[in-house]
């Protein structure tokens, strides 16, 4: 699942390089909404921790817990899993 539009050219780019260039479109963002920088050492408000975890790369395992209908299908089958 592509995060970005820039995600095509990742192949060629190191991995430093792409959690940097995520980060700085991320905290633009959060920029533009908030009015405040994202405090990427010691995050205290909720949406600053969703947002570190959607740049790090472990955001493919976690993207399923972060969207809140793909939650509810996964909740769902964990429950008929366990029954």
């Amino acid at each position: 699942m592509p995060r970005f539009y820039f995600d095509r050219f990742d192949a060629v780019l190191p991995e430093w390089f792409r959690q940097w260039r995520d980060r700085r479109i991320v905290n633009g963002h959060y920029m533009n909404r908030y009015k405040r920088p994202i405090n990427w050492d010691h995050p205290t408000r909720f949406s600053e921790k969703i947002q570190i975890v959607k740049t790090s790369p472990q955001y493919d395992e976690y993207y399923i817990y972060i969207d809140k209908y793909l939650v509810r299908d996964y909740v769902k089958k964990s429950l008929v899993q366990s029954t």
